[in-house]
């Protein structure tokens, strides 16, 4: 039996090499890009988007703080419950504990950790927001009230910790941790200055500091956000995309 020519084969091949070529490669380079996109920013931020990140988790800290006074509310009895989405909210995952006072602001109940809040004012005209420096968290503690009887509601988040699993930057969307580097610092509510302002002295090298407040405009931390470089699995998967690309215009 005849062998068949090689060059019967090449035309099928080159078809088959095209073919993979046209499907296969133009996938590589979308992998890349889209490995780049989730492993880092294509390039460091400049100061306005610094400042535009630091405005929009300022933002956020506001929302989520109304939403932590909203599970409060609802400790008391006969209101309304809260909504799904302030249920399922980031501070909601990190109520640690909640409890009603009477109208001379004796603990009625509590429910969670820690049974009672140490270090607290409790008293009169006690500030709706309280940060606590307790050790390894820092809590949010939350009044709300006080209702037609009196009794008004407190409820305990930890908004930061020294563990990992409870840091504050875990909150946070996606969105706005990646490609910053994020310092925040809560201000104990034993040593604020009620009439804190905005920081005038802005740090070096891009970073941007701004203070994150309450619905009511009490400070209760200190944000800085500084941007980051691209990271390097980010560069290399920028590599391997345009890499696909030549390889894929060659064979074409």
């Amino acid at each position: 039996m005849n062998e068949r020519p090689a060059t019967a084969e090449e035309p099928a091949f080159s078809w088959r090499l095209r073919l993979a070529a046209i499907v296969v490669l133009p996938l590589a380079v979308l992998g890349g890009f889209a490995l780049a996109y989730v492993a880092g920013p294509l390039g460091p931020l400049g100061v306005e988007d610094a400042e535009y990140r630091a405005e929009r988790i300022a933002r956020w800290f506001d929302r989520s703080t109304r939403d932590a006074l909203s599970l409060t509310s609802a400790v008391l009895p006969g209101s309304s419950p809260v909504e799904a989405a302030i249920a399922a909210s980031p501070i909601a995952r990190r109520q640690e504990g909640a409890g009603i006072l009477d109208s001379e602001s004796n603990f009625l109940d509590w429910e969670g950790m820690p049974p009672e809040p140490p270090g607290i004012d409790l008293g009169a005209g006690a500030p709706v927001w309280q940060v606590r420096l307790d050790g390894v968290h820092t809590r949010l503690l939350v009044r709300a009230g006080p209702d037609a009887e009196g009794r008004t509601a407190l409820a305990g988040f930890v908004v930061d910790s020294r563990l990992e699993s409870a840091a504050f930057e875990r909150m946070l969307p996606t969105s706005l941790r990646v490609g910053i580097d994020l310092e925040v610092r809560f201000l104990d509510s034993a040593a604020w200055q009620a009439d804190a302002e905005e920081p005038d002295a802005q740090p070096a090298d891009g970073a941007v500091r701004v203070l994150l407040r309450a619905p009511d405009g009490a400070p209760l931390a200190e944000a800085t956000v500084a941007p980051l470089p691209p990271q390097p699995v980010a560069r290399r998967a920028l590599g391997l995309a345009y890499g696909a690309a030549v390889a894929c215009a060659v064979l074409l």
